[in-house]
């Protein structure tokens, strides 16, 4: 599964490209994404960002006012952005199954459940990474505590595999309890 990954990880994350430029865009509007796409570098295949601050912001207890737009550029390795789905369709697919119908009813409810954790993830990841560097760059400590830095911290923590397996084994007891039901 992770060599599939592997080689199809770029048409994935390339069909998913506009959703998560949107994503970034609705979570946190005072970004103005320049690039969003994949990057070679040292061998390993990257999801760049390049985006501008445009509007004032806090930092802590301090307000920044912009007279020119602030450039970031973060980078996220394709593998971390695709495991939630390598985990899904692993754990999916590997469960058993009385036909094939049922993989793809599996499948089917839950795709739109692990795209949507794949759609939260990486632009959070992105957001977090652009106002840290920022408070570098700019030396401005800002809140240590913040949302951002928990959902990061969770995520890098164990929590993306532990959300990618509850996912997984939901659309599992769902699927099993629609077809004790309906016989699929």
């Amino acid at each position: 599964m992770a060599t599939l990954s592997h080689l199809l990880g770029q048409h994935v994350i390339q069909a998913l490209l506009p959703l998560l430029k949107l994503a970034i865009s609705l979570l946190d509007s005072r970004i103005t994404i320049i690039a969003l796409g994949i990057i070679e570098h040292h061998g390993a295949m990257l999801l760049q960002c390049q985006s501008l601050l445009t509007h004032p912001f806090f930092i802590g207890a301090n307000y920044f006012m912009i007279d020119t737009p602030i450039l970031s550029s973060s980078r996220i390795p394709i593998d971390f952005i695709l495991q939630p789905l390598v985990i899904f369709l692993t754990l999916v697919l590997a469960w058993p199954a009385q036909s094939k119908l049922e993989h793809v009813v599996r499948i089917s409810l839950g795709f739109p459940l692990i795209v949507g954790l794949m759609l939260l993830d990486s632009p959070m990841q992105f957001i977090y990474m652009l106002w840290d560097s920022m408070e570098k760059q700019l030396q401005s400590p800002g809140d240590p505590q913040t949302w951002l830095k928990y959902w990061s911290d969770f995520l890098n923590g164990g929590g993306l595999m532990a959300l990618s397996l509850s996912i997984g084994l939901f659309t599992i007891a769902i699927s099993d309890s629609l077809q004790r039901k309906q016989g699929i």
